[in-house]
Protein backbone atom coordinates (compact mmCIF):
# COMPACT_ATOMS: atom_id res chain seq x y z
CA UNK A 1 0.00 0.00 0.00
CA UNK A 2 3.10 2.35 0.28
CA UNK A 3 4.15 1.80 -3.23
CA UNK A 4 0.42 3.47 -4.28
CA UNK A 5 0.29 6.25 -1.38
CA UNK A 6 3.66 7.58 -3.42
CA UNK A 7 2.12 7.54 -6.52
CA UNK A 8 -1.15 9.08 -5.34
CA UNK A 9 0.98 11.76 -4.18
CA UNK A 10 3.13 12.14 -7.22
CA UNK A 11 6.24 10.18 -6.62
CA UNK A 12 7.94 6.70 -7.22
CA UNK A 13 8.50 4.77 -4.82
CA UNK A 14 10.74 1.55 -5.00
CA UNK A 15 10.91 -1.80 -3.04
CA UNK A 16 14.42 -3.43 -3.71
CA UNK A 17 15.05 -6.97 -2.93
CA UNK A 18 18.09 -9.06 -3.80
CA UNK A 19 17.09 -9.95 -7.23
CA UNK A 20 14.07 -8.02 -7.77
CA UNK A 21 12.57 -4.82 -7.87
CA UNK A 22 8.78 -3.63 -7.53
CA UNK A 23 7.32 0.26 -8.24
CA UNK A 24 3.95 1.52 -8.83
CA UNK A 25 3.41 4.22 -11.51
CA UNK A 26 -0.15 5.52 -11.87
CA UNK A 27 -0.88 7.81 -14.67
CA UNK A 28 2.89 7.84 -15.88
CA UNK A 29 5.83 6.17 -17.56
CA UNK A 30 9.02 4.44 -16.29
CA UNK A 31 12.21 3.78 -18.76
CA UNK A 32 14.66 1.03 -19.02
CA UNK A 33 18.20 1.68 -20.51
CA UNK A 34 19.16 -0.75 -23.09
CA UNK A 35 21.33 -2.38 -20.83
CA UNK A 36 18.38 -3.65 -18.88
CA UNK A 37 18.17 -7.30 -18.27
CA UNK A 38 16.02 -10.20 -16.80
CA UNK A 39 12.56 -10.08 -16.89
CA UNK A 40 9.52 -7.67 -16.04
CA UNK A 41 5.73 -8.03 -15.04
CA UNK A 42 3.23 -5.76 -15.18
CA UNK A 43 -0.09 -6.00 -12.97
CA UNK A 44 -3.05 -3.75 -13.48
CA UNK A 45 -3.48 -2.55 -9.41
CA UNK A 46 -6.75 -1.24 -8.07
CA UNK A 47 -8.99 -1.43 -11.00
CA UNK A 48 -8.30 -1.18 -14.70
CA UNK A 49 -5.82 0.36 -16.42
CA UNK A 50 -6.64 2.09 -19.45
CA UNK A 51 -3.69 3.41 -22.37
CA UNK A 52 -1.20 0.71 -21.30
CA UNK A 53 1.80 0.60 -23.25
CA UNK A 54 4.69 -1.47 -23.59
CA UNK A 55 7.70 -0.44 -26.06
CA UNK A 56 11.25 -2.10 -26.63
CA UNK A 57 10.69 -5.36 -24.66
CA UNK A 58 9.77 -8.71 -26.10
CA UNK A 59 6.13 -8.34 -25.71
CA UNK A 60 4.86 -5.18 -26.76
CA UNK A 61 1.19 -3.91 -26.16
CA UNK A 62 -0.09 -0.64 -27.20
CA UNK A 63 -3.15 1.51 -25.64
CA UNK A 64 -4.58 -1.75 -24.22
CA UNK A 65 -6.71 -1.59 -21.26
CA UNK A 66 -5.09 -4.03 -17.84
CA UNK A 67 -7.24 -5.79 -15.58
CA UNK A 68 -6.52 -7.01 -11.85
CA UNK A 69 -7.85 -10.48 -13.09
CA UNK A 70 -6.25 -11.39 -16.00
CA UNK A 71 -2.63 -11.69 -15.95
CA UNK A 72 -1.72 -10.10 -19.12
CA UNK A 73 1.74 -8.42 -18.48
CA UNK A 74 3.22 -11.22 -16.64
CA UNK A 75 6.80 -12.28 -17.46
CA UNK A 76 7.76 -10.31 -20.02
CA UNK A 77 11.65 -9.81 -21.53
CA UNK A 78 13.87 -7.20 -21.75
CA UNK A 79 15.92 -7.62 -25.16
CA UNK A 80 18.29 -4.74 -25.11
CA UNK A 81 16.51 -1.78 -26.48
CA UNK A 82 15.61 1.02 -24.23
CA UNK A 83 12.42 -0.18 -23.24
CA UNK A 84 9.41 1.63 -21.66
CA UNK A 85 5.90 0.82 -19.69
CA UNK A 86 3.51 3.49 -19.64
CA UNK A 87 -0.40 4.34 -18.49
CA UNK A 88 -2.66 6.95 -19.07
CA UNK A 89 -5.01 6.75 -17.11
CA UNK A 90 -4.72 3.97 -13.84
CA UNK A 91 -1.93 2.58 -11.63
CA UNK A 92 0.33 -0.56 -12.64
CA UNK A 93 2.36 -2.22 -10.47
CA UNK A 94 5.87 -2.62 -12.30
CA UNK A 95 8.23 -5.85 -11.00
CA UNK A 96 11.48 -6.56 -12.73
CA UNK A 97 14.53 -8.76 -11.70
CA UNK A 98 17.84 -9.76 -12.53
CA UNK A 99 18.63 -13.32 -13.53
Amino acid sequence: QTPSFIADSGGRGYLIGDNESVTLIKNSALSFEARAGGTVSVFAYGGKASGVSIKGLLYELQDRELNPSFPLGVSNEFIGKEAEISVKNGKLLIVYGKY
